[in-house]
């Protein structure tokens, strides 16, 4: 990269971060300007490492000004909600604030908090069950404020960052998609995702699924690139993903997983399920989720909520109830009862 496309980079990086700064507050103020330009630097070395890391695919040119353009596309629909929402929303909490999700507001607003209160950050997976039932998003914002803040909360930062990490999802699939079905699938499904209205809607919010929906596509790019190249990068990143899914969504990280397992069994022609030791490992594998499911599931799940591994246990207990009184009753034995009984009952 050239000297004179990195200063036009670092240029545009300070003005958009300025533009933001007076967004958010409404005047100038360089603690808040360095807040987001160290958010939006931030982003910027997220794009990038994630755009060198896919160097071999011999990516083009336009396949970097998309990304780019989904990112600001986020960015601009996420200043749209912040400085509408409170005029013309319908007078909630969370639109008053500039907040277009309910649970971004709730989650967000303690995330500030907790990073105000001196407490350790590792306190977003104990007391704040109400706002994020896993605590893993929770913690990130918290980090971020903590560290790169300002000294208000700025909805608009963390804002920052679901778009950046949304933009980056279109490259991965692009590669993904490229591999499967060549050059005019993969285009298409890159603009398919620049427009999508829900990736854009959660890119433009402070939710977590804008990450998630990122990390699904890192995941299989890599199961592709370590199935065709046989590269240890590519297993490295599906195992890299599901680890940062686990604290965010443990939930979401087995979905994802048994995705990547199913999409292993069609790569391979469901020939790998002829081998008995592959059944051992899988039965051990249930075995695990399943027992530490039932055994700590509890814990990922806010008060009220229930184990589903319990609930499944309790419906076919009342169930069997169920079918057991039903048997009786059409035995034959309860209208031999009623007719035997006096007429007052």
């Amino acid at each position: 990269m050239g000297s004179k496309r990195i200063l036009f980079i670092l240029i545009a990086i300070a003005i958009l971060s300025l533009c933001l700064a007076w967004v958010s507050t409404g005047h100038f103020s360089f603690r808040e300007w360095g807040s987001f330009l160290a958010v939006t630097g931030l982003g910027g070395v997220i794009l990038s490492l994630g755009w060198r890391t896919m160097r071999s695919e011999s990516l083009p040119g336009w396949l970097g000004w998309v990304m780019i353009g989904a990112v600001l596309f986020r960015l601009i629909v996420g200043v749209f909600w912040f400085t509408t929402l409170p005029r013309w929303g319908h007078g909630t909490d969370g639109e008053l604030a500039g907040y277009v999700m309910s649970d971004a507001y709730y989650r967000d607003t303690a995330a500030w908090e907790l990073a105000q209160s001196g407490k350790p950050l590792i306190e977003a997976f104990k007391d704040y069950r109400f706002v994020d039932q896993y605590g893993g998003f929770l913690f990130i914002s918290s980090v971020v404020y903590r560290w790169l803040g300002g000294s208000s909360h700025k909805p608009l930062v963390m804002v920052v960052l679901s778009a950046s990490l949304s933009g980056l999802s279109i490259p991965y699939l692009w590669g993904y998609t490229r591999r499967l079905w060549g050059d005019t699938a993969a285009q298409v499904a890159a603009w398919i995702l620049f427009l999508y209205p829900e990736a854009v809607l959660l890119g433009s919010s402070q939710m977590r699924e804008a990450f998630l929906m990122t990390f699904t596509c890192i995941a299989l790019y890599g199961l592709l690139v370590y199935w065709q190249d046989r590269k240890l990068s590519g297993i490295l990143g599906v195992v890299g993903v599901l680890l940062l899914c686990l604290p965010i969504s443990p939930l979401f990280t087995l979905f994802l997983l048994g995705v990547v397992i199913a999409i292993t069994l069609m790569l391979n022609r469901f020939q790998i399920l002829k081998n008995w030791s592959t059944w051992l490992i899988f039965g051990c594998l249930m075995f695990v989720v399943v027992g530490g499911v039932w055994l700590l599931g509890d814990r990922f799940y806010p008060n009220g909520a229930s184990n589903p591994i319990t609930l499944i246990r309790d419906w076919l207990m009342y169930a069997a109830k169920w079918e057991e009184r039903a048997a009786v009753i059409q035995s034959g034995w309860m209208d031999k009862i009623f007719q035997r009984s006096p007429d007052w009952m």
